[in-house]
This record gives structure tokens, sequence and C-alpha cells, in this order.
């Protein structure tokens, strides 16, 4: 148990290692000059050099990878946007509690839709319901999220008004600069990105709830019970049970 703990340790270093490096050259490395794309195409070679100086670009690279690595595991810092030198930590903090809703909400909405058709399609194989079901989740699987997307906003949104289409609105309430907010405005604008989240998921586990099922159901075999002391032996009755079942 010992060696398996430190063997994983282990692996987990090196795999801290691979990804740092590759990102710590992609992001500092490959780029011909990172500084002057921070500072912008309008700095002069003055401030190209101060933000370079600030980046720690005119460093060797083994100098400029470790100030890299103390700013993440350190200062726990994940730098500064080079669009609008905001705080990436800040930026992610803003955002995870909308994919949390997104992720979440849609999460619910697949599994009320799929369970009840992936259990009706087991049950009843090859009746119209199946059959309904299964074009469902071919097209489902087939159709695009980005596609369904648009889709939804042009028909749903745009052409019959039913849901808002862009925008969103904070669940406590409304926040600085904002006209909507409340948990019923919320769940409106969450509602369609929900579902268009949901359509994909839904299809992939329709199918997988119903080979389940079908699997099990097709493996469910009858045991009739045999007196202690006694062999059991073959008979008509056992055989025609066993198919009765795996029939069901």
């Amino acid at each position: 148990m010992v060696r398996y703990v430190i063997r994983r340790l282990l692996w987990a270093v090196v795999l801290f290692f691979a990804v740092t490096v590759l990102t710590f050259l992609m992001f500092f490395v490959i780029p011909v000059d990172p500084a002057k794309l921070v500072a912008g195409k309008a700095a002069t070679p003055a401030q190209v050099q101060h933000v370079a100086h600030e980046l720690y670009l005119d460093r060797p690279l083994y100098v400029q990878y470790g100030h890299y690595v103390k700013q993440l595991v350190w200062d726990q810092s994940l730098g500064y946007s080079y669009g609008n030198r905001q705080s990436v930590n800040s930026i992610i903090s803003q955002a995870a509690p909308v994919t949390a809703a997104l992720v979440f909400g849609g999460a619910i909405l697949w599994l009320l839709v799929a369970i009840p058709i992936g259990i009706y399609s087991a049950l009843r194989p090859r009746s119209k319901g199946d059959r309904v079901a299964m074009v469902g989740v071919l097209a489902g699987i087939s159709a695009h999220p980005v596609w369904v997307g648009y889709m939804l906003s042009l028909i749903v949104g745009y052409k019959l008004n039913l849901l808002p289409i862009q925008g969103y609105c904070n669940l406590r309430g409304a926040s600085e600069g904002q006209t909507c907010g409340g948990p019923y405005d919320w769940f409106m604008h969450m509602l369609l990105p929900w579902i268009t989240f949901a359509i994909l998921y839904s299809a992939f586990y329709v199918r997988m709830i119903r080979s389940s099922v079908m699997e099990t159901l097709n493996g469910t075999t009858c045991a009739r019970p045999v007196p202690r002391g006694r062999r059991s032996a073959p008979s008509s009755a056992g055989t025609r049970c066993e198919t009765r079942c795996s029939r069901w």
C-alpha cells in the first residue's frame, strides 16, 4: 500500500512537471514576442521592455520557469489576462458560478429525461415509443450542440419569444448594472442553455440506460428451490422457466 501511494505521488509530480512545462512553452517561449503582445501594437520600445521585465522575459528560461511555478504554487496566482490585465483568478471566480449552474442544471434535466425514456424503451423494445425514442437519440447524438443552440435561440427565443436568448441574471438578485435578477429571471435565462446542453447527453444516457436494462433483463434466470440432501436433476419445467425469464 505504501509503495502504491509513493508511486502515485511520483507520477503526480511527473504529470505536474509535464503540464507546467508545456503551458510555459506555449505562453512564454513559442510566441515571437510575448511582451509586445501584452503591451499592445501602439506600445513604445521602452514600454515593451518594461513589460518584459515585469514578466521576467529578460531572464534565462530556467529563471522564467521557476518564477512561473512559484507564482502558480506558492502565490496561487494564474497571472493576468493579456487582453485587459485583469487577474485570471478573479475572472475564473466570476465565471465559475455560471458554469456550475449550467452543468448541474443540465445534468438534472438530462437525467429527468433519459432515465424514464431509457427504461421504457428497454421494457418495450421495438414498440412505437421505442422507435420514436431511438430516432430522437440518433438526432440528439448527430446534431452539433452549437447548431442546436442557434436553432433554439432562433425559434424559441426570437420567433416565439418564449425565453430570453442572451444575458445572465444573478440568482440572489439584481446586481449593479443589471436590469434583471432573482430566482425567476435566473431560471428563465438558464433554461435555454440547459435544454441545449441536455439534448446531447440525454441522447447518450437513453442509449446507455436502454442497453443496460435490456442486458439485465435478458440475463435474468429462474432458480428452483432444491431440498437439502438431494441433487438437482434437469427437468423440462426448469428449462421452460429459464426460457420464460430470458424472453421477458
